[in-house]
């Protein structure tokens, strides 16, 4: 299971993802923590809230960064690899951060 963790953080998959995976979906309310992949579930969900930590801190420095060298919200789009994503770049995992960035720079 430890390597199915750290495939899934590679990933990217949302603990979501992972909840349905493990079959905990369909057990209903109060039975989950009795579901028998219950404790792969809690512990995905700290590795990625682990990981998750790590990244947005990295992307507040890039977003430190970038506002530093005066980017363009295009150019700051284009590092965030949003180019060609189309319809759904609202749901890419970088989006909050170009968003956040066009709040930010002047």
């Amino acid at each position: 299971m430890k390597i199915k963790m750290k495939s899934w953080l590679r990933k990217d998959k949302l603990p979501t993802d992972i909840f349905n995976k493990l079959g905990l979906r369909g057990l209903g309310q109060g039975k989950v923590e009795d579901g028998k992949n219950y404790k792969y579930y809690k512990r995905y969900v700290e590795l990625w809230e682990k990981k998750d930590a790590a990244y947005q801190a990295k992307m507040d420095k890039n977003l430190d960064l970038w506002l530093t060298m005066k980017l363009l919200p295009t150019d700051v789009y284009k590092q965030l690899g949003l180019r060609g994503v189309n319809s759904n770049v609202r749901k890419h995992k970088d989006y909050p951060f170009y968003a956040k960035y066009t709040d930010m720079s002047p």
